[in-house]
């Protein structure tokens, strides 16, 4: 059961990655968000809300504080012998204020609960952001292993990326029948609009000056790119 749940970090982190070096959606600049969650499908089931904050490659110390956590559930004190609990950066408990730190590579807070038709957060980011990691919630069925409500292969129903530049990409997710069960609400202000992906920068760039040199009359090398880098220690935590 942990196994699974360490794994889904570890695909995560990765995924954080990927995010930070360019290969996210279209970036937002806000930092405070409402998510909302419809669970109407498995209305009276019994299982966990896990909300998370895993870190990037190399991650400074930010932090996650949730609060006006609000739902028609009943938290539960356990399903199937699990309490609630938190990991790693995480602390606090629902219905309270959480804060979790992305300090290890599993922070969180889980909460046992019998589903009811939604639950809704705020949270909002604090600490240095470029490149801070990902925030994700995940719902589990009573075995604490299966997911709900989402075919993304980390189990994710939605998360929040942090890019090199401190600016955010926000994902939901389909369930297994197409329906996309949450929402990201930036706080705030309005939406706005989407920068361009990094790949079409970095494409535009190279094309403009392949033919201001080639106006020029000059020779242009060939362009070569290399990432490198390596994944922070796994903590103690898996």
């Amino acid at each position: 059961m942990r196994n699974e749940r360490c794994k889904r970090v570890f695909r995560l982190i990765l995924y954080s990655i990927a995010v930070a070096v360019g290969f996210g959606l279209a970036p937002s600049a806000k930092a405070d968000f409402l998510v909302t969650v419809n669970t109407s499908s498995i209305s009276g089931t019994q299982g966990f809300i896990d909300i998370q904050f895993a870190p990037g490659l190399g991650s400074p110390t930010a932090t996650a504080t949730v609060t006006n956590f609000s739902t028609d559930a009943t938290l539960e004190s356990s399903v199937n012998g699990t309490s609630a609990g938190t990991d790693g950066g995480g602390s606090g408990s629902l219905p309270g204020t959480l804060t979790i730190s992305n300090t290890s590579a599993l922070n969180d807070v889980y909460q046992p609960v019998t589903y009811g038709t939604y639950f809704s957060f705020d949270v909002s980011f604090s600490g240095s952001l470029d490149n801070a990691g990902t925030f994700a919630v995940t719902m589990y069925a009573n075995d604490f292993s299966t997911t709900l409500l989402t075919t993304d292969p980390n189990g994710t129903v939605a998360d929040i990326n942090f890019n090199s530049d401190g600016s955010t990409t926000t994902q939901t997710f389909q369930d297994s029948i197409g329906n996309i069960d949450a929402s990201i609400q930036p706080l705030g202000a309005g939406p706005t609009a989407p920068a361009p992906p990094a790949w079409l920068l970095l494409s535009i760039g190279a094309i403009g000056m392949w033919a201001m040199r080639t106006r020029l009359g000059m020779v242009v090398p060939p362009l070569a790119a290399r990432r490198a880098g390596s994944l922070r220690a796994i903590g103690s935590g898996c």
